[in-house]
This record gives C-alpha cells, sequence and structure tokens, in this order.
C-alpha cells in the first residue's frame, strides 16, 4: 500500500475538525474526497503533509511512518501537494518557478519516460510554455493553478496531493488535467447517498474524465428514514435507501461498486458516546414524536410542510 491514514484526529484549537478519519491510496489509484464545505478536506490533506500536526493517529507512507513530520521532510519523502491557494512565487518567472519544484534541486533524467521534466510539463499545459518568462503574477487564476501543479509534479513525487484540482481552470484545462490522470481506479469517499442523482452525475463525469472503474464507499447506512432537523432532507418516498436495494442502488448509479458503513461501524469511528448521536433516519427509532394536536406540531408544520412524514 502506497499510502495508510488511520484514525487521524486533527484540531484547530479547540476545534475537532478531523475525528478519525481513516483512508488507504494504493499504487496507481486515484482517491477522490468528496464533502461540502467545512468537512476536512483541506485538513485531511495539511494533517497528511505535515502543514497541520495530527493530534492522534498515523500516517504510513510506503510502510514508513511519516505522523508529524514537518513538510519538508514529507516531501523528501516523496509526497508532493498541491495546495488550494497556489502559493506561487509572483516575483519569479514561470519557468523559475517550476525549476523550484524539482527535489534537492537535482535535475532527473529526461530520457526516462515516466519522468516529469519542463518540456513534458509545457506539452500539457501549453500556456504555460506561451508564458515562459512571465512573472507569476502577471497570470490568470487558471494558469497560476497550472503553474502550481506543474511545479509539484516537478518533483517527481510518488504521491500527489491536490487540493481543488480545477479551481480557476477553464473547461479547455480541465481536459488537460483529465489527460493526466487518465485509465486509474477511482475511489470516491462520500457522506451519504440521498436521492442517489448527485452521485449518479460524479459516476458519470469521472467515466467521461477517463476512469476505468469507480467505486463508491459511503461512510454512513442507507438513509431510509427522513431527519426532520436535517437540510434538504426530502420525504421518505425521495429517499433511494428507502425505496431500492443496495444493488439496485448500485446499478442506478452506474459504479463498478458501492459500499456502506453500518450503524455500529459508523457509531464507533464518532469521536462521543454513541447515545449522543441520533441514528433515526437509518432505523426509523425517532428519539422522541411530535404530538398529534399542539401548536408546536403545527408550528413546525407551517415551517417545513413537505418534510414532516409520519415514521409509520
Amino acid at each position: 500500500m502506497l499510502l495508510e491514514v488511520s484514525d487521524l484526529n486533527t484540531f484547530y484549537g479547540m476545534s475537532h475538525v478531523l475525528q478519525g478519519i481513516s483512508l488507504t491510496v494504493a499504487q496507481g489509484e486515484i482517491v477522490a474526497l468528496l464533502g461540502r464545505n467545512g468537512m476536512g478536506k483541506s485538513t485531511t490533506l495539511k494533517s497528511i503533509m505535515g502543514l497541520v500536526k495530527p493530534r492522534s493517529g498515523s500516517v504510513i507512507f510506503q510502510e514508513k511512518d511519516i505522523t508529524g513530520y514537518p513538510p519538508y521532510k514529507v516531501a523528501r519523502a516523496g509526497i508532493g501537494y498541491v495546495p488550494e491557494d497556489r502559493r506561487i512565487f509572483p516575483n519569479l518567472s514561470v519557468v523559475d518557478n517550476l525549476f523550484l519544484g524539482i527535489k534537492g534541486g537535482k535535475i532527473a533524467d529526461p530520457s526516462d519516460p515516466n519522468v516529469w521534466t519542463i518540456e513534458r510539463i509545457f506539452h500539457h499545459f501549453l500556456m504555460l510554455k506561451e508564458r515562459a518568462q512571465q512573472k507569476g503574477r502577471f497570470l490568470s487564476g487558471g494558469e497560476q493553478q497550472m503553474l502550481t501543479i506543474g511545479r509539484s509534479l516537478m518533483g517527481n513525487p510518488d504521491l500527489l496531493l491536490v487540493d481543488e484540482p480545477t479551481e480557476g481552470l477553464a473547461p479547455l484545462l480541465v481536459k488537460e488535467v483529465r489527460d493526466i490522470l487518465e485509465g486509474k481506479r477511482v475511489i470516491v469517499v462520500d457522506d451519504s447517498i440521498v436521492r442517489g442523482t448527485t452521485s449518479r452525475k460524479i459516476v458519470k463525469m469521472l467515466r467521461r474524465g477517463g476512469a476505468k472503474e469507480v467505486h463508491l464507499r459511503i461512510s454512513c447506512p442507507p438513509i431510509r428514514y427522513p431527519c426532520f432537523y436535517g437540510i434538504d432532507t426530502p420525504t421518505r418516498r425521495e429517499l433511494i435507501g428507502a425505496t431500492h436495494q443496495v444493488e439496485e442502488i448500485l446499478k442506478y448509479i452506474g459504479a463498478d461498486s458501492l459500499g456502506y458503513a453500518s450503524i455500529e461501524g459508523m457509531l464507533k469511528s464518532m469521536p462521543l458516546p454513541a447515545k449522543e448521536f441520533c441514528v433515526a433516519c437509518f432505523d426509523g427509532k425517532y428519539p422522541l414524536e411530535f404530538p398529534r394536536e399542539t401548536s408546536e406540531k403545527k408550528h413546525f408544520e407551517k415551517r417545513r410542510p413537505s418534510y414532516y412524514v409520519s415514521p409509520g
């Protein structure tokens, strides 16, 4: 296994941002972290890269424990990092920015077809070649994103961590990024499947992008009951987990495989006691019932009439 992250917990002050996250990346694999803003995707990459020190857990890279390493040691170990905010050198030219990505100042053998060189970077990012002598501050946002990706590839890392890889890129340039990642097996980790339409679009997009296989892993059980206090939670008849078996959901979204976490497994990964979490949307056992004839129920129905469905 190329990378193994186990039970990683990272804090910002008193805020527990990463709560027991685990993931693996095999050689030649692409693993995508998906989730809403603030879910900890960037913090996961920063924790692996050493930019943020995890409080517990482990990061094993090529069978070596690199947990808590400073960023420069992680880079020397063979991990490249493309930050969301790019961090190019604005007063250096495109070429100089790319050369700074070379580890140890040693240029790799250009005759090796697997080595990233200036010529290979320019082949994939033609606009960088046209602006080779321009300073970084004169590049557009999309061009700066290309430069950041290219700079990381110049270090010829064994693993590349990319935060928001297509941020600021025009559709034509997204194709260039796709060509670099084509033909890989992709594992998508998501927090839930509600209606199934979003997951289906993600799988379809990845296949169009050249993914050889797409495997979907969901960090919770199938959602079978509406959450009265949730955001954008539909009625039960709209929940794909309530009306279809896992095999039918797999067929609908078009992935090669689909796996859900069990209720027990999900609760085990939580940082707090299981009794403090409501799992009614998975098993239908609501902690309380709304009274039939009370002002509270009428107030609830007035605010969110389409979301109230009797558990029975």
